[in-house]
């Protein structure tokens, strides 16, 4: 009898056991698919907010040193593209050279060296006022060669303050169109600047998955985006 009973005891504990752990590992995996999910939700909540950075390298080679040169390249842009076009003389320099734009060409102003001159044109898909509007001369000699895009992305302090006013004041339309199930709530966190949008965080009885994005800003400088999702 007592042999039975401790076999009895051995065989129950052992049930006992493999239901934890069978149970303990069904939860824990349900968790991660979960957060998985959830960070597939939150990247396209970031790429929602973020914009199209294209930068394309073009140069002119010059027999001599000549300043104040109007030189120019064929665009195929959108309008977005076109207003928010920038020449600068490095790709990290936000500072733009004097130009000018028509339906199908870029103009800007140049001093040109002896040799090979290198620009790059930066724009965003996105609507900005204007930037090459300069009155400049315009003429059909100095065309430039251009190079491969180069494409990034990149957050824009006024796109991402339309996209907040235009998620608090139409959550569950912004969410069909993001494509996420999730309910969620952005912070954004720029040059001093901080503000939310989307709906209020749970304060318990919820797992909240929070995801950290940070990039440069169009303007200048760098944020900050925390997802949170539910």
């Amino acid at each position: 009898m007592r042999i039975d009973w401790i076999i009895s005891v051995v065989i129950f504990l052992m049930f006992v056991t493999w239901g934890f752990a069978h149970y303990s590992l069904l939860g824990s995996s349900q968790t991660v698919s979960r957060s998985d999910t959830a960070l597939s939700a939150a990247e396209k909540i970031s790429d929602y907010m973020s914009a199209e950075l294209l930068i394309t390298p073009v140069n002119i080679t010059s027999d001599a040193d000549a300043n104040g040169v109007t030189v120019w390249t064929y665009m195929d842009w959108t309008a977005g593209q076109r207003n928010s076009t920038l020449v600068v003389l490095d790709r990290l320099s936000g500072t733009s050279l004097d130009c000018s734009t028509t339906d199908q060409k870029l103009y800007w102003e140049a001093n040109l060296t002896t040799g090979d001159n290198y620009f790059f044109i930066k724009n965003i898909d996105w609507e900005v006022p204007i930037n090459c509007n300069q009155s400049i001369t315009i003429g059909d000699d100095n065309q430039t060669s251009m190079w491969g895009t180069e494409s990034l992305e990149i957050f824009s302090s006024d796109k991402n303050s339309q996209i907040c006013t235009q998620i608090n004041q139409s959550y569950q339309t912004v969410k069909r169109t993001i494509g996420v199930t999730f309910d969620f709530n952005v912070l954004v966190e720029q040059g001093g600047l901080e503000y939310e949008c989307g709906t209020i965080v749970p304060a318990s009885g919820r797992d909240v998955f929070v995801f950290p994005f940070s990039g440069s800003l169009w303007e200048g400088g760098d944020v900050n985006i925390s997802v949170r999702l539910w």
